[in-house]
């Protein structure tokens, strides 16, 4: 055999074998995590806490409402005379991006015979 012959057998040899090595086994299948559920956004929690913020007004009279908050943006009331107050607010605000509109509505339900809070809405906020 010529030496040309040799070396070329001896390289392609070493290039099989060193291609053996560099295989990787496939991975094991990751073990999967336990399920948790998602963590609320930022944004969320603070709606949730002045939401909660709100629920001390239930049971005041209506009259201590307006003389803390101020005349209501509207007031509606039904045939069975209980109202809707809502104050809103609104303003531009900057952000990641530039300006955007934040808007807050709280919508706060008065019994009729009574006069007091019963319930609270909020939208935004």
């Amino acid at each position: 055999m010529h030496i040309h012959t040799l070396f070329t057998r001896a390289l392609l040899l070493g290039l099989a074998l060193l291609g053996a090595c560099a295989s990787v086994p496939p991975p094991a299948a990751p073990a999967t995590a336990p399920a948790t559920p998602p963590q609320p956004s930022i944004d969320a929690q603070r709606q949730a806490e002045f939401d909660r913020s709100q629920a001390r007004w239930h049971g005041a009279k209506l009259q201590e409402l307006v003389s803390k908050l101020g005349k209501p943006s509207s007031n509606t009331r039904a045939a069975d005379g209980s109202q809707v107050l809502v104050y809103a607010k609104s303003a531009k605000i900057k952000g990641p991006n530039g300006p955007s509109l934040f808007s807050c509505v709280v919508r706060y339900q008065i019994e009729a015979q009574s006069e007091r809070i019963v319930g609270h809405q909020i939208e935004g906020c």
